[in-house]
């Protein structure tokens, strides 16, 4: 091999490569040597999931030259580019992979390049369904011939139904597939729904302005790197106070993701060690940092001690990447102040619309979310409204279940429209809903339910009303997403 020109480093991966060893792979590929074709006429691919964070060499991937590198893809996403450019002209390829791709950010240049330069075949979405037993990941399939698409082609498509029982994927896909236009499939998106849906999801879109032009802003939790140092029980708490009373300046409540409902929160009795980016060396003077912060903390000190010992989640506390300037510091974060003040806060991964109003000055950890600015009870009644549901649903990451993340970037593109009269009427309504489930937050019963419920329906009516919604427009929110009776 080496007397044809090939160099010595892939002769010798060739040389070791054996075709025949299905738990063996090639590290490298090469159509030309390795099938005497420069092109292929077909690729079937089921490519590794390897995280963003996990990918071990990053430079190398950054430099290959992929038109859809992102620093935040799962590796995956380059299969499809490179199956494009193994593929000859007219060649298809048929991939199943995460689903995550078709709506997160880092899937923007692959859905360009999939949108514009091939022809999709068809895609199966199997959303909540699970594929793999072995992996909690949402799938989907995808076949797309390398040509440039012709005017007007519209994909077949299904949503399959989580209830699928596995047997005759071909037969359930030929009896339930739908049509969309792939010039729909927009770079920000892919929403596959029927053309009822989507001319909704653009009125929706056309009546306001996206919530991140409003004057408000959306912080993600507060990330420890070490929970078990820095998020403590009740009696832990106690125990620092105890020893130290002045443990009690950094010591605040906590809430995490899972803790946070819809117009209520439950609170598990965590507290958070807050000891901020560079208050060490803002307040040391001429004390050495260490020194200083164990005589002016020496309850808390003690604690970091006991559980920089123990043989914690990660890099443990000491060695942790998000730290400020002292292991004991939490990594630099400019809205500290800000969680202590009136906010809509909601997790990370819910099913449904699961926003609470929060001003009792909760901290919260990096599962949830928090929104801060103006009218935000209005806003809040907005969010958690059947219209917020449906329109989130379409262009969301969703997880198995159909559980949604509540990601900035999907809750930041939200169209709110402008109308104050409406808006007033929200809040109204909003304010009384607070008002039951601040009293009744442990109340179950059937008549706490129902007034919960009477103000829930208002507020759904105002804003259909805010949307200019006609009662046919109404029956597709309510009824979209339910299973079939």
């Amino acid at each position: 091999m080496t007397e044809k020109d090939i160099p010595f480093h892939k002769a010798e991966l060739i040389a070791k490569w054996n075709p025949y060893a299905s738990n063996d792979y090639a590290r490298f590929f090469d159509p030309g040597i390795m099938f005497g074709l420069d092109f292929l006429n077909i690729v079937i691919t089921n490519p590794p999931y390897i995280r963003q964070e996990d990918i071990p060499d990053k430079v190398a991937l950054r430099e290959s030259g992929y038109k859809v590198f992102n620093p935040t893809s799962d590796i995956y996403t380059y299969f499809y580019e490179l199956a494009a450019n193994l593929l000859c002209e007219g060649g298809i390829a048929a991939f199943i992979t995460s689903r995550s791709w078709m709506r997160a950010q880092f899937g923007i240049k692959l859905r360009t390049m999939l949108s514009s330069a091939t022809s999709l075949h068809s895609i199966i979405d199997f959303g909540g369904y699970q594929v793999f037993e072995s992996a909690s990941v949402d799938t989907n399939i995808l076949i797309f011939e390398k040509k440039v698409p012709d005017s007007g082609h519209a994909v077949p498509f299904v949503n399959m139904d989580k209830n699928f029982d596995g047997d005759h994927l071909e037969d359930y896909f030929y009896s339930n597939q739908q049509l969309i236009p792939q010039s729909s499939l927009k770079a920000n998106g892919w929403t596959l729904a029927d053309a009822r849906i989507l001319r909704l999801k653009e009125k929706i879109e056309s009546m306001g302005k996206p919530l991140k032009n409003w004057n408000v802003n959306i912080y993600r939790g507060i990330l420890t790197g070490c929970n078990e140092a820095f998020i403590i029980d009740t009696p832990t708490k106690e125990r620092l106070c105890a020893e130290d009373p002045r443990s009690a300046e950094v010591i605040k409540p906590i809430l995490r993701g899972r803790d946070i409902h819809r117009y209520r929160y439950d609170w598990a009795g965590r507290w958070l060690i807050i000891i901020p980016s560079g208050w060490t060396d803002e307040n040391r003077g001429d004390n050495r940092a260490e020194a200083y912060f164990s005589n002016k903390y020496p309850g808390v000190y003690k604690h970091f001690i006991r559980v920089g010992a123990l043989n914690t989640k990660g890099k443990g506390l000491f060695n942790r990447d998000d730290q400020g300037d002292y292991w004991w510091e939490l990594r630099d974060c400019n809205y500290y102040n800000t969680l202590e003040g009136d906010k809509i806060i909601w997790a990370d991964i819910a099913h449904g619309s699961c926003f609470h109003w929060d001003d009792k000055g909760y901290y919260i950890s990096n599962t949830a979310y928090m929104l801060t600015g103006s009218e935000l009870k209005s806003l809040l009644g907005i969010l958690n409204s059947k219209l917020y549901d449906f329109y989130f649903g379409l262009i969301s990451s969703g997880l198995s279940a159909k559980a949604n993340r509540g990601f900035k970037i999907f809750i930041e593109q939200f169209p709110v429209p402008e109308n104050h009269d409406l808006h007033n009427l929200v809040e109204e309504e909003v304010v009384s809903m607070l008002q039951i489930t601040d009293v009744d937050r442990s109340d179950s019963s059937m008549q706490s339910r129902l007034n919960a419920a009477t103000f829930e329906n208002t507020i759904d009516r105002l804003v259909y009303e805010l949307y200019e919604l006609t009662p046919e427009e109404i029956a597709l929110v309510e009824n979209y997403g339910k299973e079939p009776s």
